[in-house]
């Protein structure tokens, strides 16, 4: 008979006692709403101390970008201000050199004058890391040197610079203005065929 009880019930449904035990400890909706209705004002300020929270580092993060940029454009404005400072000396030597060929007629003091100032300068840039390509007797480098024509000559192999026209200039490694040079080109013997 227990067994005709059993096959009589619906599948998929449990017995009544657990049922009931199970009600006991589950949460009915009304107490279900209660709850959610007690947790709305801690979520309100929950999300108001985050938004303010976002607020603040929105606006932090636009002041350091407002800061950032102003300092970025300070430092570009002011970025020569060393080499410049370096140079001004041999601006004042250059002064001074003008004056005295005024003053007077001696040009090889003016000449020694002005070739300090020279090497005052090459100097200054030295020390920024700014140095002279070397050209004259080397082998021709298109990444150094630029090429504006070629002589002819019996004392050079192929592709020698043979003349510099500009000086070129190295930043570091790498190429600040590359020298104008003309380089050497084996010499055409033009013999005549009609030799007696």
């Amino acid at each position: 008979m227990e067994e005709d009880k059993n096959l009589e019930q619906e599948p998929g449904m449990s017995a009544m006692p657990e049922e009931e035990g199970q009600a006991g400890t589950q949460e009915t909706p009304e107490m279900e709403i209660e709850r959610l209705r007690r947790e709305v004002p801690k979520k309100d300020e929950e999300l108001r101390s985050l938004n303010d929270k976002y607020l603040r580092i929105c606006a932090d993060f636009e002041n350091y970008k407002k800061r950032n940029m102003k300092e970025q454009m300070e430092s570009a404005r002011y970025a020569n201000e060393k080499i410049l400072k370096e140079l001004l000396p041999a601006i004042d030597n250059l002064e001074r050199a003008i004056l005295h060929s005024k003053e007077t007629s001696d040009l090889k003091g003016l000449v020694e004058g002005v070739e300090l100032t020279y090497k005052q300068f090459l100097d200054s840039l030295g020390r920024f890391g700014v140095k002279v390509v070397r050209s004259i007797g080397e082998p021709f480098d298109p990444s150094r040197h630029q090429a504006l024509g070629q002589v002819e000559s019996d004392k050079h192999d192929e592709n020698i610079v043979i003349q510099e026209l500009q000086k070129g200039y190295l930043l570091e490694d790498r190429i600040l203005r590359p020298a104008l040079v003309n380089i050497s080109r084996k010499k055409v013997n033009n013999f005549s065929d009609n030799e007696d």
